[in-house]
């Protein structure tokens, strides 16, 4: 099922629908790290100064992707402009040569290699609309699964084959040992505790809370030794319950 799509008893919760209302008092409080909160509130100054005029902001708006685009623009030259003076724009060969070294570890939207007991991923954005919605996603998940929290290390400019670099973002997340993947009985569970039902499949909402859990499969959803789920990477969505 395609999550854009909604069935006539669920709100539409739609990934591109941008809006500006901060999220959850929570998991603003819950994360300490300057740095990522600093970046945060960068890229969220860039969306307020172009709500009215921008239609990325709009939810009318029928070319998202383009518009988007446009915006992730003025994101990446604020951002960049930002992490340099902070001392935050970091060596991309260096990360690509740890990379390789790992053996080009990858999924739908990280690059990873780890060192000594620690997974350092590079984003490609694959999953977001913008930086800001990257950024949410990354304070949502620290408060929401703290024990599998990410730490914000800062951003590189990305050489692509035959484009223009990419700003790319930066995490570190420890490395825990796991002795198989969760069922879905158990994530569902483990949801249901912190407030989310499960939609379909894998992807859980909260209404309350105006947020949308993907991906929460047997690969992202570790069991240890003591019986503890350990949540890695779901993409997390701040969701618009208000449209129909």
């Amino acid at each position: 099922m395609n999550p854009h799509d909604a069935d006539e008893n669920q709100p539409n919760y739609r990934y591109t629908d941008r809006r500006l209302e901060r999220l959850p008092p929570g998991a603003e409080r819950a994360n300490g790290k300057k740095s990522l909160q600093t970046a945060t509130n960068v890229v969220r100054r860039i969306h307020g100064a172009n709500e009215a005029n921008s239609p990325i902001l709009q939810p009318e708006s029928r070319d998202l992707w383009r518009l988007s685009e446009e915006i992730m623009l003025l994101e990446a030259e604020a951002l960049s402009d930002w992490a340099d003076t902070a001392g935050l724009l970091l060596d991309a060969a260096d990360f690509t040569r740890r990379w390789f070294a790992f053996g080009n570890a990858e999924g739908g939207e990280h690059q990873i290699f780890q060192v000594d007991g620690t997974y350092y991923k590079r984003n490609n954005l694959a999953f977001h609309t913008s930086y800001l919605e990257y950024f949410e996603r990354v304070l949502l998940h620290n408060w929401l699964f703290p024990d599998t929290a990410y730490t914000f290390l800062g951003l590189m400019w990305v050489p692509e084959n035959n484009e223009p670099p990419q700003l790319r973002p930066v995490v570190s997340q420890l490395a825990f040992e796991a002795v198989r993947g969760a069922d879905r009985s158990e994530v569902e569970a483990e949801m249901n505790r912190l407030g989310f039902t499960r939609r379909y499949e894998d992807n859980y909402v909260s209404t309350a809370l105006s947020l949308f859990v993907d991906d929460l499969h047997d690969q992202n959803v570790l069991v240890d030794a003591d019986g503890d789920l350990l949540i890695f990477d779901p993409v997390i969505y701040v969701a618009d319950s208000g449209r129909q």
